[in-house]
């Protein structure tokens, strides 16, 4: 059974690898983001980094939940890391969260919403109920943050924020951004201390906020 959920978890992860790759290709070319130099990709930390964290988070997760969640509940988990992972990238290194990333998000979730629903609608409707109030908690909570901070939060994080609600779900959105608040304040903080920003300088909730998804998918 072990060598069957370990097989199980690798090809799960390796999967998510090379969409991970293909994306932030495509994502490369369409809005110029020069992570490549003469066709071959530059070895940067940044793309090392979170494509390194999403296989090992993916290999943890799915050895641990495989047979613990549902394939929804589980796939909807694997493509957030995946998309996660690439705004991290986007956001550290152009403090861009692309549109196109979460216009995917939105499509899929909605497919795979629709299929549950007719499939299987008396099972369905309690994820989805579940999955709507995970994005408007977390839509809401940084749509107020935007209004209070005078729009020096992003836009664009507050569409991640909701998204990230619809696919981690009520049971875990809390915990994520608890994590990624909490370790953004921290790293402020000790970046203020050293004198590298100041109290108006702008932080990229990107990274933080794909540090809360690997945390909860790996701890809940």
């Amino acid at each position: 059974m072990n060598m069957t959920i370990w097989f199980l978890a690798v090809t799960g992860a390796g999967i998510a690898a090379l969409l991970y790759i293909m994306f932030m290709d495509l994502l490369d070319r369409g809005r110029k983001l020069k992570l490549k130099r003469k066709g071959r990709w530059i070895i940067a930390r940044s793309y090392l980094v979170s494509g390194t964290v999403l296989v090992c988070t993916l290999l943890v997760t799915g050895y641990r939940q495989i047979m613990n969640l549902g394939m929804v509940e589980l796939s909807l988990l694997y493509l957030i890391n995946i998309a996660m992972a690439l705004i991290c990238v986007t956001d550290y290194t152009h403090q861009v969260i692309p549109n196109q990333v979460l216009a995917v998000l939105l499509g899929i979730w909605i497919l795979i919403c629709s299929l549950c629903v007719f499939h299987n609608p008396g099972e369905a409707m309690p994820f989805l109920g579940s999955s709507v109030s995970g994005g408007l908690i977390a839509g809401m909570a940084f749509l107020l943050s935007y209004f209070a901070s005078r729009r020096q939060l992003g836009a664009g994080d507050v569409k991640l924020a909701f998204l990230m609600g619809l696919y981690l779900t009520a049971d875990r959105i809390i915990g994520c951004l608890l994590f990624s608040v909490v370790i953004c304040l921290v790293f402020a903080l000790i970046q203020i201390a050293r004198k590298k920003l100041t109290w108006k300088s702008k932080v990229p909730l990107g990274p933080f906020l794909y540090i809360g998804t690997v945390m909860i998918s790996v701890l809940s």
